[in-house]
């Protein structure tokens, strides 16, 4: 998954017990102080009102994203731009009618013409792309964002160890990586980021 040290994004990956935000947080702080060069006890992680965390203390100005839950946390890191990230684990859902509530119907039209075994891991490919952009916007998915059109599995590159942009997306750049029976987004909302570098790291700070 590219070279790690070298990522212009940063994406730590890790399993958790019922304990996830917490262990989000840590891995967070621990992330940053290692991206920063610092000590992990002179990095903050603070909100802003609308709930985007926020890197303060000697981290200040690295840009940050938190996802967990289901036994999965996920950080995304990047000294450049602002950053949004999702982990979703694979389970059954009724994708089909969520997808007509939710989604823009085009999208919830071709989730219903994938193979039914196919159908809750593309309703999280969708689902983990929209929040992952929301995010980087600091928006999450208010105003609309679950119809948020995003590109459709098949349509985009298969590497996951660079940012690609999507035409028509308003200068979003996505990319999915591997995460076994989970799906993981990561995105910029800059058009610029378009080629940026993502290091994918699966271990634990100690």
């Amino acid at each position: 998954m590219g070279d790690v040290n070298g990522a212009e994004i940063l994406v730590h990956l890790v399993p958790t017990g019922p304990d996830a935000r917490a262990v989000a947080r840590e891995l967070a702080l621990c992330g940053a102080a290692e991206l920063a060069g610092v000590e992990r006890r002179l990095v903050r992680l603070e909100h802003e009102p609308g709930g985007r965390p926020v890197l303060a203390g000697a981290a200040e100005g690295l840009q940050v994203s938190i996802s967990h839950g289901r036994g999965l946390a996920a950080v995304a890191l990047s000294r450049r731009w602002p950053v949004g990230v999702d982990v979703e684990a694979v389970r059954p859902v009724p994708a089909v009618p969520l997808a007509r509530s939710w989604y823009a119907p085009a999208e919830a039209e071709w989730l219903a013409d994938r193979q039914e075994e196919l159908r809750q891991r593309d309703f999280f490919w969708l689902w983990t792309r929209k929040e992952a952009i929301g995010k980087a916007l600091g928006t999450g998915l208010r105003d609309g964002g679950t119809r948020r059109p995003v590109g459709l599995p098949g349509q985009l590159p298969d590497r996951a160890d660079r940012l690609t942009a999507e035409p028509g997306c308003g200068g979003h750049c996505f990319a999915m990586l591997p995460a076994g029976p989970a799906v993981l987004a990561v995105a910029v909302a800059d058009g610029s980021a378009d080629g940026a570098s993502i290091g994918l790291r699966t271990d634990v700070f100690r």
